[in-house]
């Protein structure tokens, strides 16, 4: 199967449990693992025949700049809800990984990081 992976999407958000998250901020990366056949786009080498990335960033731009939430569980999934709702149609399946660099937990300082896949 294809796969179209987009890695490192980068956000400094505002969620977090700890209201101090949600003043200061933290910064999050996203990836997106994308499975459906690409022989077409590899084929015509035209946008219109794949899937987007930059649209997919903008999907994902909107759930980490909108409301606060308290989990990194909640984005990922909710994240995954909308490409899935949008482009499940194109789509075999849909892994998002969504992390939270530098938790604000004794011990851990690299991320913690949150995966859900699609179809559900």
């Amino acid at each position: 199967m294809d796969v179209l992976r987009v890695k490192g999407m980068k956000f400094h958000a505002f969620h977090g449990h700890n209201e101090q998250e949600k003043i200061d901020g933290n910064d999050f990366e996203v990836d997106l693992s994308l499975y459906f056949d690409m022989t077409l786009p590899g084929e015509t080498d035209r946008l219109k025949d794949a899937l987007d990335y930059a649209g997919l960033r903008e999907l994902t731009s909107e759930i980490m700049n909108g409301p606060s939430a308290d989990l990194i569980e909640h984005l990922a999934f909710r994240i995954g809800n909308k490409i899935w709702s949008i482009h499940s149609d194109q789509l075999d399946k849909l892994i998002v990984r969504l992390r939270k660099l530098n938790p604000p937990i004794e011990g851990v300082n690299d991320h913690v990081e949150a995966e859900y896949s699609w179809p559900r």
